[in-house]
C-alpha cells in the first residue's frame, strides 16, 4: 500500500457555502477601522478581536466604535509579520492609494476589507497616485496578506468624471513586483488604469497568487500598451470567477487616443506555469481574451482554462510572439464557450480567432463551445481552432468533442498545420456546422501522417466539392480517404436550441436581450449582491444545454497524483462515514481510489493506494 500527501496551499483560504474566502483574525490582530464620515485620527482605536465592541464578526461591529479619519492613520497602527486588520467604512468615498505589510501565516494574514451595511464597497479615489496598491520588494517577500471588498478607481483617467486630467498613462491599479507569495485578491473592482492589476517577478520567485470574484473594466492606454491584468514569471496563479471587461481600449481603432490595438487584452501571461483560469468571464477585449506568451522552449506550462465565458475581442485564446519549439506544456482548454469572437471588429482588423493551439508539447482542448461569428460586413480571417505557431511544432494535442456552430469566415474554420515536428494529434468526437454560412470546414497544410480523425460531423452551406481542403478543395469523401477518417459524418448538428445566447440567457432572467444589459447585470457582481446566476458557469450552462452539451470531464493521465493535483479532490481509503466506496464523477476506475470528498483548492489532498 502506497500512501502519499500532497499540499498544495496556492494561496488559497478555505471557503465558505457561497464560495466567499472565510477570513479569521488571531487573537493579538489589531483592527483598525477607517470612516470619513465619522472617524478621526485623533481619537481612532486599534481593536482587538475579543474587544466587546467588535462581536463575532469583525466586518459588523456590534458597538460604537472609533474609527480614524485616513488610511495612513489606521497604517501606522499596523505591524509587518503581524495578522494586523484594516477595515474600510462601506459605502464611503477615500482619497488616496492602500497600503499592506506582509502578514504572518496563511490563514494569519494582513488584510484590508471592509465594514458596515452598506451594499456599496469603499470607494478610492486613486487618480492622484499611479499605484493604487504597491506590493513591491526584492528584500523580503511580501506574504500572507487579502485584499477584499474595495473599490480601486482611477478617477483622473475616467473620460466621465469631473476629475479628468487627460490621457496619461503610467497608472496601475495594484502592483506586484518581485517576492509576493500567498496572495490573496477578491470581491474588489478595479477600473481606469493604464493596467488594472501587474505583476512581474523581477527575477525574484512570486508564486501562490489567487485573484477570484473581481472586477476588471476599461483599462486602456494612451500611448503605451494597456492590459486588465499583466502577469510576468509567476507561478500558481488562480484567476477564478472574475469579470474582465473592455480592456485595453475605450475607442475602436488603433489610430485614436485609447483605441484598441492588438497589444492590448484582457489578460497578458508570459512564462507562467502551474496556473488556472476557472470560472470568469472574459468580455470585450481590445484584442485577445486572454494572450499567452512564451519566448522560450517550455515557458508556460501546466496551464489549465476551464469553464469560462468569452465573449467578442478579436481572439479568445492566443499565443504568439517567438519561432521556437515547444513554447507550451500540458495546456488544458476544456468547458468554455466563446461567442461573437471578432464581430465588433475593436481593432478595425477583420479577425475572429476561438482558440490557437501553437507549438503545444501535450495538451487537451475538449468539450469547447464555439459559436456565431456572424457575417457583419468586414469578413475575413475567422477560425475556430488553429494548430500551427511561428515555431512549427506541436505534438500529444488532443482535440475531442468540442461544437463549433455558425462562425461565417472566408478561412476554412479549423487550420492544421504539418511539418516534421507535428505528432500524434487527434481530432475526435467534434461538431462543425455552418448553418446557412459556407466557409471550408477544415484544411491540412502539409502531411496527415500527424493526424488521427474519427467520428466527427460536417456541415458547412458551400459546394459539396469543396468541403475541406488538401492540396486542393476536396469533398468529404475525398477528405476521409486522405485523413484515414473513420466514423464520421455529415450533415447538420442535432442541438436542442441552438438560438442560446448571452442576450438571450439575460432575458430568461428577467432583462433586456442585450449584450449591454447583460453587462450592466455582470458589473454588478460583489459580495453584498452576489448573484450566482449571472456567474460564467450559469450562463455556460445555459447556453451549452441548448447544444446537447454537459461539462464532460476531460481525460486526464492514467498517473493518480495528476489527477489529484488537477481535480482538487481528496482521496480516502475506508471512509469514516460508512458510506459506499465510490469514484469521482467521470473517471475511470482505478483500483485503490475509493471515496471521494470535495476540499478548498488548496487543502491537503491524500491518496491510499
Amino acid at each position: 500500500m502506497l500512501a502519499l500527501s500532497v499540499s498544495l496551499a496556492w494561496g488559497r483560504l478555505p471557503l465558505d457555502g457561497a464560495g466567499w474566502s472565510i477570513m479569521t483574525p488571531s487573537t493579538d490582530s489589531r483592527l483598525c477601522y477607517v470612516s470619513t464620515g465619522s472617524g478621526d485620527d485623533a481619537t481612532g482605536v486599534a481593536y482587538r478581536p475579543s474587544d466587546p465592541l467588535i462581536g463575532s464578526d469583525p466586518q459588523s461591529p456590534v458597538g460604537a466604535i472609533k474609527p480614524f479619519r485616513t488610511f495612513g492613520a489606521a497604517y501606522a497602527k499596523t505591524v509587518a509579520g503581524r495578522p494586523d486588520w484594516i477595515l474600510m467604512k462601506r459605502g464611503e468615498i477615500f482619497k488616496g492609494k492602500i497600503e499592506a505589510h506582509y502578514g504572518r501565516a496563511d490563514t494569519e494574514r494582513f488584510v484590508v476589507t471592509s465594514y458596515g451595511s452598506s451594499g456599496e464597497r469603499p470607494l478610492f479615489r486613486t487618480g492622484g497616485w499611479q499605484m493604487g496598491l504597491n506590493l513591491m520588494s526584492n528584500s523580503y517577500i511580501n506574504r500572507y496578506i487579502a485584499i477584499v471588498g474595495l473599490h480601486l478607481y482611477c478617477n483622473k483617467r475616467d473620460p466621465s468624471s469631473p476629475d479628468f486630467t487627460g490621457y496619461v498613462d503610467n497608472y496601475t491599479g495594484i502592483k506586484l513586483y518581485a517576492k509576493v507569495e500567498d496572495l490573496l485578491i477578491e470581491d474588489c473592482w478595479l477600473e481606469w488604469y493604464q493596467t488594472n492589476i501587474s505583476a512581474m517577478n523581477g527575477g525574484e520567485v512570486m508564486k501562490n497568487l489567487v485573484i477570484r470574484r473581481n472586477i476588471l473594466n476599461n483599462a486602456y492606454g494612451s500611448g503605451a500598451h494597456s492590459q486588465g491584468m499583466y502577469c510576468d514569471g509567476a507561478s500558481g496563479v488562480t484567476l477564478e470567477e472574475n469579470v474582465f471587461d473592455h480592456n485595453g481600449w475605450i475607442l475602436t481603432g488603433p489610430d485614436k487616443v485609447g483605441g484598441a490595438t492588438m497589444f492590448n487584452h484582457n489578460t497578458y501571461f508570459n512564462s507562467v506555469h502551474d496556473s488556472t483560469f476557472k470560472g470568469n468571464m472574459f468580455l470585450r477585449a481590445s484584442s485577445m481574451g486572454n494572450k499567452w506568451c512564451a519566448n522560450a522552449t517550455d515557458a508556460d506550462y501546466n496551464i489549465t482554462i476551464d469553464d469560462n465565458l468569452y465573449v467578442e475581442g478579436e481572439i479568445g485564446i492566443g499565443g504568439g510572439n517567438a519561432s521556437l519549439p515547444y513554447r507550451y506544456r500540458n495546456m488544458t482548454i476544456t468547458n468554455n464557450v466563446m461567442e461573437g469572437i471578432g464581430r465588433t471588429r475593436p481593432t478595425a482588423r477583420s479577425l475572429g480567432w476561438y482558440i490557437d493551439v501553437a507549438d503545444w508539447d501535450g495538451g487537451l482542448v475538449t468539450n469547447n463551445l464555439l459559436i456565431r461569428r456572424e457575417d457583419t460586413g468586414g469578413l475575413g480571417n475567422v477560425f475556430a481552432i488553429n494548430v500551427g505557431g511561428s515555431g512549427n511544432t506541436n505534438r500529444k494535442v488532443q482535440i475531442q468533442n468540442n461544437t463549433v456552430y455558425r462562425l461565417a469566415s472566408n478561412q476554412p474554420l479549423i487550420t492544421l498545420a504539418g511539418g516534421a515536428n507535428f505528432s500524434e494529434i487527434s481530432f475526435m468526437n467534434n461538431t462543425v456546422d455552418t448553418d446557412n454560412y459556407t466557409p471550408q470546414i477544415a484544411a491540412v497544410r502539409g502531411s496527415f501522417a500527424h493526424y488521427t480523425f474519427s467520428n466527427n460531423r460536417y456541415f458547412t452551406a458551400r459546394a459539396a466539392s469543396s468541403w475541406f481542403s488538401a492540396s486542393g478543395s476536396k469533398s468529404f469523401t475525398q477528405w476521409a480517404a486522405l485523413a484515414g477518417e473513420s466514423g464520421s459524418a455529415t450533415g447538420h448538428g442535432v442541438f436542442p436550441d441552438a438560438n442560446r445566447t448571452v442576450e438571450t440567457y439575460n432575458e430568461s432572467l428577467g432583462g433586456k436581450a442585450s449584450f449591454d444589459d447583460f453587462i450592466a447585470q455582470v458589473r454588478q457582481q460583489s459580495k453584498t449582491r452576489w448573484r450566482p446566476e449571472y456567474t460564467a458557469r450559469a450562463v455556460n450552462a445555459y447556453i451549452r444545454l441548448g447544444f446537447g452539451m454537459g461539462n464532460k470531464p476531460p481525460k486526464f493521465p492514467s498517473d493518480p497524483l495528476a489527477r489529484i493535483i488537477h481535480e482538487r479532490y481528496a482521496f480516502i481509503h475506508n471512509p469514516p462515514d460508512g458510506r459506499p466506496a465510490g469514484r469521482p464523477s467521470g473517471f475511470d476506475a482505478v483500483p485503490g481510489f475509493v471515496g471521494r470528498s470535495r476540499s478548498p483548492q488548496g487543502g491537503l489532498f491524500v491518496l491510499h493506494e
